[in-house]
């Protein structure tokens, strides 16, 4: 599936609507418009970390070409890097500045930490589907190893520790048991 949102409604028509069920309908509105911020915009500024910059692409493409047939996995991943960014300058992206690409997505995190605000979980005390959306975007760029203004101005607001708060509660790996 392509995006959080088909993810979602399709675990809700399977399962019912666990989640949500106690959003309001003004929380399930604000919960739409980041959720489609994150995915139609942040999205291809961390695209872009990945396949648009040599820097990120020098990190990334080691993991990839694990993945690759061994003697053409190279130029196999030359040939989609080219698509990504060629993909990453038709949606617009790949022809900002690189700073002004920074900025839009700055601002787009901007807005998630003002609906965080000093919550546990977005709307309270109980996590919802934005969660799993925005702690997904937030562990592509934390986790991700390299550094800059898009990841420094994360790192210096809530987002960060939500993020770890997130990743303990529900992604933690238990100690490996010392009984053989």
């Amino acid at each position: 599936m392509s995006d959080s949102q088909l993810i979602i409604d399709h675990v809700c028509q399977k399962y019912g609507d666990k989640l949500d069920a106690e959003l309001s309908d003004a929380e399930k509105n604000r919960a739409h418009a980041l959720r489609r911020m994150l995915e139609e915009s942040t999205y291809w500024t961390q695209v872009w970390l990945r396949w648009g910059d040599d820097a990120g692409w020098a990190l990334y493409s080691p993991v990839l070409r694990k993945m690759a047939p061994p003697l053409i996995g190279g130029p196999i991943l030359a040939m989609i890097r080219r698509q990504m960014r060629k993909q990453l300058y038709l949606q617009g992206t790949g022809r900002r500045a690189t700073d002004e690409m920074f900025r839009a997505a700055i601002s787009d995190y901007r807005a998630v930490a003002s609906e965080l605000g000093d919550k546990p979980f977005m709307f309270g005390d109980s996590p919802s589907s934005l969660d799993a959306t925005v702690y997904a975007f937030l562990s592509a760029l934390l986790d991700f190893p390299t550094t800059g203004p898009l990841k420094e101005f994360v790192q210096s607001t809530p987002l960060a520790a939500y993020h770890k708060r997130i990743r303990d509660r529900f992604f933690a790996v238990a100690p490996a048991s010392s009984q053989g």
